[in-house]
This record gives structure tokens, sequence and C-alpha cells, in this order.
């Protein structure tokens, strides 16, 4: 991975930053920005490290990181489910800017899992629909259990009941609620699905499965419990009267991601 060391350490001096400030910052060691900024780093440089580097110093990555396909990687790998659902036009841009550059199949498989999302959350049930299909039987394994796996059924069940296809929708989220109680509670609780879990909730209701209903009420509970937790951890203020509204978990949420723009603030929006 080529790096310009040089761009790091003049934006590091203009900010009036030290190495020092740099690593303990970036969770580094001095030595290590020395290293980068010198260009004589020869061992494999995390593009977390990178990542944060160009966070703190305000810097495009795209001009700091010289190879495009490890760019289009971290960057697709590093966008939340929710966001998708929440900030499609934003997602839409990010992923046609690093389409052209992803070559691993990993990629490419959670790159259209996102495409799908965006298409889901812009109504366009049918594309949705389509792509999800051709991962559910190109990519999967009808026995596996998989957080990538219950994410495309529960979009498949919330597409074709959106398309009032509502015996295809009944057998979809009956199979994902199956399969996520098969799940560890740590997958299941994360607060990325909650809007997955809102919509699947939805259509439980509707066709009266009033216990997979309470199911995923429970667990979107515990989910927003360990966000509120983490949120807190870090500082950021709480608007609890929103909370007690009706759906005020969710939409609450769907606020809070669009106003603090989760893709640049923060890649990883599951909190312990």
């Amino acid at each position: 991975m080529n790096i310009n060391g040089t761009l790091i350490k003049k934006r590091r001096k203009s900010l009036n930053i030290t190495q020092c400030q740099l690593a303990k910052k970036v969770a580094c060691t001095q030595p290590v920005i020395c290293q980068i900024e010198n260009g004589s780093y020869d061992h494999q440089i995390s593009l977390y490290v990178i990542k944060n580097i160009c966070k703190i110093l305000l810097l495009d990555i795209d001009k700091v990181i010289e190879n495009e396909k490890k760019i289009a990687s971290y960057e697709i790998n590093s966008i939340p489910f929710c966001a998708a659902l929440c900030l499609p036009d934003d997602i839409k841009e990010r992923l046609d800017k690093y389409e052209k550059d992803l070559e691993d199949k990993e990629d490419i498989k959670y790159f259209q899992i996102i495409h799908a999302a965006v298409q889901l959350s812009k109504r366009n049930f049918s594309a949705s629909v389509d792509e999800l299909q051709r991962l559910n039987y190109d990519f999967y394994d009808k026995n596996e259990i998989s957080k990538q796996k219950m994410v495309i059924m529960g979009m498949l069940a919330i597409n074709y009941f959106a398309m009032s296809k509502f015996s295809i929708a009944y057998q979809y989220v009956v199979e994902t609620i199956e399969m996520t109680k098969q799940m560890s509670k740590s997958d299941v609780e994360d607060m990325q699905f909650l809007v997955l879990y809102r919509e699947l909730d939805g259509i439980c209701t509707t066709l009266n499965l009033m216990e997979d209903s309470s199911y995923l009420k429970m667990i979107s509970c515990c989910a927003f419990y360990r966000s509120v937790v983490g949120i807190e951890n870090k500082g950021i203020d709480i608007d609890f009267d929103k909370l007690k509204q009706p759906n005020g978990v969710f939409e609450y949420w769907k606020q809070f991601l669009s106003e603090n723009n989760p893709l640049s603030t923060n890649d990883n929006w599951t909190f312990e």
C-alpha cells in the first residue's frame, strides 16, 4: 500500500500536532507515525490506522492512499447497514464511487446487500428483490446461519410485503425470525438492525404474528439499550423525551444517524 507520508506530515505540522499527540489519538506509537511520514514503514499498515489519521488530520483518504482497490474495500465494508436504509442518497453516491474498484468476492457480496437496501429505501421493490434473490441463491447455502443471510431474508420479506405478495412475505418473515433466534445475542442485539426490526415488526403485526412481534420488540429494546450505553459513554446527549413517543426508539435513531452523518464521524456503529 502506497501512502503519501509527506502529505500527512505537512498537515500534521500545519495543525500544530506532534507525532506523539497524533500517535496517542490514533492508538499507535510515535515511531510508527515517524516511519509512515518518512515512507520507511516496512510492515503491513492497518487501513483502520490510516483512516483514523485521515479523520484526525481532516485529510481525504483518496489522497493519502494510492491504492484504489484497498480504499474501495475498506469504504464499502465500513458502511453500516442502517445507513443504507436511512440515508440512501448518500450511500448510493458512495457505492457508485467505489464499485469499479471492487474485486474480492466478499466485498462484492456486501456491496450487493447494501445496494439492495438502498433500492428498498427508495421503494424500488422489484429491483431490490432481483438483487437479493441472486444473493440468496448464488452466494449462500440454504442451511447457513449468519447476519448477512438474516438481512437478506428480512429485506425480501419487507419487499414482498410492500408488493402485496403477502404469502411470500409471510414465509420470509417467519424464516428470518427463526434464523435470528438461532444466532448469538451479540449478533442480533445490534443497533444497526433497528430499522429492519421495525419493518419486520410491522409485518408481523399486520399478519397477526403476535409472538414474533413480541420477540422483535424484545431484541430491539436490547439493541437500543446497548446503543444508549455506548452513546452515553461517548459523551453524547440523549433526548429521552423523543424515546417516549410512538416508535420513538426507531425515529430517534433515524434522525440521530442523519444529523450526525455516521459515514464520516464513526466507522463502527455497533456499541458494546
